[in-house]
């Protein structure tokens, strides 16, 4: 069964004519079919939107491990509700954060070493691996739930 595609548009018919011809692009690279209706795509928003709502709050409720399942099982499926590459990106590091916070550093090492190759230049990125190599016993700086931001 292919994916399915919902582009709802808004504003002039230039909005239109860029939405015909994303749903073409997407239609032909990704094997997408455009859906039927609101009502279908909202089995992708229950699919994707959901684990990623729920995942957001099992990380403030601090069970970083649950996050870390809800979220690594739409991973790859983001792209599909919208959003900028920076939107998105913000539930990557939501999801090493709540990696290194579980202390499940060998998967955040992983993921933070996609994210290099990706962009060799990543603050982000460069500043979780050095929390992960300081040694885990002495000051209390070393302790893995403080090297992740609070949100």
């Amino acid at each position: 069964m292919a994916g399915k595609l919902f582009i709802r548009t808004f504003g002039c018919q230039m909005n239109e004519y860029d939405s015909e011809k994303i749903s073409a692009v997407l239609a032909d690279a990704e094997g997408l079919e455009p859906a039927a209706s609101a009502a279908e795509a909202a089995d992708l928003y229950r699919q994707v939107g959901i684990p990623v709502v729920e995942g957001l709050a099992e990380f403030r409720r601090g069970a970083y491990g649950k996050a870390v399942e809800l979220l690594l099982q739409v991973r790859f499926d983001l792209w599909q509700i919208g959003g900028s590459h920076a939107q998105r990106d913000i539930f990557e590091q939501l999801t090493i954060d709540s990696l290194i916070r579980s202390n499940n550093s060998e998967q955040a090492r992983a993921l933070l070493g996609e994210r290099l190759a990706a962009r060799t230049r990543n603050r982000f990125a460069e500043e979780r691996l050095r929390s992960l190599m300081r040694p885990r016993g002495g000051a209390p700086s070393s302790n893995r739930a403080a090297a992740a931001p609070a949100y």
